[in-house]
């Protein structure tokens, strides 16, 4: 056996659309106060304070958003509580004059709750960062790209007596439905993250788990990869993995010969769940798929037929969010990988490891 984790975030490659993150440049639906010089949490004075000081009219910020496809678009906001009950976040379709999505984010004790206002979108998850900051992802759903679009940012409730301010630092925007984990400054393209370990082992009777936090990976396109095994990415060659599709993960055995050996669950993890998947591959090339989100009961893919298993893989690797080829990313927090020769553990064993 051999393992590897915890800990190691892997995102897909992104390019914020965002063109900047000052806010005093962004365009002014009445005269919001915006202040610079917020500490932030990079450690820096990068962030503001926008608010609505008027209770006779509703303030904001807009920034036009040019996306390249139709359908649903990732919105991740990262802000901090000042003197606001709630704030909103919008995107906006200008030629319609129709607000795709309208975003809220409102403080009870210094906690927040996002929830979609109006419009079609979800909310993702939000995590806490340090000094009382937080980032939430969103997506924003029916987004068409031939029309201008904006971004809002909305320091009230959308009513006119909604008077307050709160700390902003970065809004990102992505023509992907699949957010970052970590906030990335206006413009900035990041490469898409993959891992991958020397595997030398021959197809045999064995057993992949991997431990992670879903994020985003069941909402990659094309076939976001949670691992593969082998350099192959076309049939022809030898190639074991496990994919997103509908929703779900999917295992396939391809032994470069025959078409593959093919088995989904029937459900996936939602946005930030932790989730463990357990993959058998048996002597006779069939495979399973077993898994427990958030620790809870195992639930099990029907095994695939057999096929017979090859001399070696396409290649002596084994890649983590990724296949190698760079266009099917994974988005996860890997919290752990094993690799088992034989089919006699299950996932409460391999979670004990950790």
């Amino acid at each position: 056996m051999s393992l590897i984790g915890p800990g190691l975030l892997l995102e897909g490659g992104k390019t914020n659309l965002v063109s900047t993150d000052d806010l005093t440049a962004w365009s002014l639906n009445n005269t919001p106060v915006i202040t610079p010089g917020l500490a932030d949490p990079a450690g820096g004075a990068a962030a503001y304070t926008i608010g609505d000081d008027d209770v006779a009219s509703t303030e904001q910020v807009y920034l036009g958003v040019a996306f390249a496809s139709d359908g649903s678009k990732a919105l991740t906001v990262t802000y901090r509580e000042s003197a606001l009950a709630t704030f909103m976040v919008s995107v906006y379709d200008v030629p319609t004059a129709v607000f795709r999505t309208r975003f809220a984010i409102t403080f009870t004790g210094g906690t927040p709750t996002p929830s979609v206002f109006t419009g079609s979108g979800a909310v993702l998850g939000t995590l806490a960062l340090a000094g009382g900051w937080f980032v939430t992802h969103f997506r924003a759903d029916g987004i068409v790209a031939a029309n201008a679009n904006r971004v809002y940012l909305s320091p009230h409730d959308f009513t006119s007596a909604t008077t307050g301010d709160v700390g902003i630092y970065r809004i990102n925007v992505f023509d992907s439905p699949v957010p970052l984990g970590v906030p990335v400054a206006a413009g900035t393209a990041q490469a898409g993250d993959v891992a991958y370990l020397p595997f030398p082992s021959p197809p045999q009777a064995m057993q992949v788990y991997v431990r992670f936090i879903e994020l985003g990976t069941l909402l990659s396109d094309p076939f976001g990869r949670v691992f593969h095994i082998g350099d192959g990415t076309t049939g022809g060659s030898p190639r074991l993995f496990v994919y997103a599709d509908g929703g779900k993960f999917i295992a396939t055995h391809d032994n470069g010969v025959s078409s593959g050996a093919d088995v989904g669950l029937a459900t996936g993890p939602a946005y930030g769940d932790v989730c463990e998947l357990l993959l058998d591959l048996f002597a006779d090339g069939s495979v399973q798929l077993h898994q427990s989100i958030g620790q809870g009961a195992v639930s099990s893919g029907v095994r695939s037929a057999g096929i017979s298993l090859q001399g070696a893989w396409a290649g002596p690797r084994l890649y983590i969010g990724g296949d190698g080829s760079g266009t099917r990313p994974g988005n996860m927090s890997l919290l752990g990988i094993a690799v088992h020769a034989g089919n006699d553990l299950d996932i409460p064993y391999f979670r004990s490891l950790y």
